[in-house]
């Protein structure tokens, strides 16, 4: 029982020392005002810059693409050349097709790093893996072509390769246009994010100025023309009405300036009041030296 007595008495002692809290100043409120666009733009600035690398991704993917077809299509020129002049049994080298087939899978493995970015697009990352499939079996068939001894074997492996060439070529076409079509849906996506943002940004500019002008403009102009009052003679005028909810600036000015009228109200019927005595008195003498007057008259 004792110790409920005294956490008792130390919690009333805490509530009733506890201070109030303070008001936001009108700095603050401003700089929180400021700080919500800061940071509303900060955000679409990140969006924004995020959509023009993915695009960026989708364009160099592209140039990759054509590239690694191109080499493609070279390589089965070359081997169609190769096979028709029996280049295996002249002893021709292939060195310029593996050099195609080099950049082409460099230029593959190129696509790969930029299709892991582009997580969402699982149907490049499928097509990436089969045209890697049939790289590996062009380049074993063209290491097996210059090794050959009879014509059909030569046309059996030619042929072979030239089925490859036309699957990886049929699955590039295939990415190319989902990496346009993505391409296209990333534009528009910055489009509708910058209408987007253009509203949002609308939306807080016109709450904003429409809280700032009912809590700062108002109140200051009604106190402008309560002041005019003043100034003609009106110590009536109270300034309860244009005083603000929140003590910030604007609030603290107001009622200062009520305060201050307030005041001024005493002092003006103290004045009255001493005028009025200092009248009654100037009266009373001047009754009083007519009366010596009168008095002093008779007496001569």
């Amino acid at each position: 029982k004792p110790f409920h007595i005294s956490h008792l008495t130390v919690l009333t002692v805490f509530m009733n020392n506890k201070n109030p809290k303070k008001p936001f100043s009108l700095y603050i409120k401003t700089l929180m005002f400021l700080s919500l666009f800061f940071i509303l733009a900060v955000v679409d600035s990140g969006i924004f810059i995020n959509s023009l690398k993915r695009i960026s991704i989708y364009e160099e993917v592209m140039e990759h693409l054509v590239t690694t077809r191109n080499r493609l299509t070279q390589i089965a020129y070359e081997l169609d050349i190769y096979v028709i002049d029996k280049g295996y049994e002249k002893g021709v080298s292939l060195k310029s097709v593996t050099v195609n087939l080099d950049s082409a899978e460099q230029e593959l493995k190129e696509i790969e790093k930029r299709a892991a970015l582009l997580s969402r697009n699982s149907l490049m990352q499928t097509e990436l893996k089969n045209i890697s499939k049939k790289m590996e079996n062009i380049r074993n068939n063209i290491e097996r072509l210059p090794k050959v001894k009879e014509q059909e074997e030569a046309f059996f492996i030619h042929n072979s390769v030239d089925t490859d060439i036309s699957f990886a070529t049929t699955s590039i076409d295939s990415i190319s246009k989902s990496d346009l079509r993505e391409k296209q849906a990333a534009i528009s996506n910055i489009k509708r994010m910058t209408i987007e943002t253009l509203i949002v940004s609308i939306f807080i500019g016109i709450i904003g100025f429409f809280i700032f002008s009912r809590k700062v403009i108002a109140p200051i102009k009604e106190a402008s023309r309560l002041a005019v009052k003043i100034k003609s003679g009106d110590y009536g005028v109270r300034f309860d009405s244009v005083l603000p909810m929140s003590m910030d600036e604007v609030g603290i000015l107001v009622s200062t300036l009520d305060h201050m009228v307030s005041k001024l109200k005493d002092t003006h019927i103290y004045i009255e009041q001493q005028v009025s005595e200092w009248t009654k008195e100037y009266d009373r003498k001047i009754k009083l030296l007519t009366a010596t007057n009168n008095i002093r008259g008779i007496t001569l």
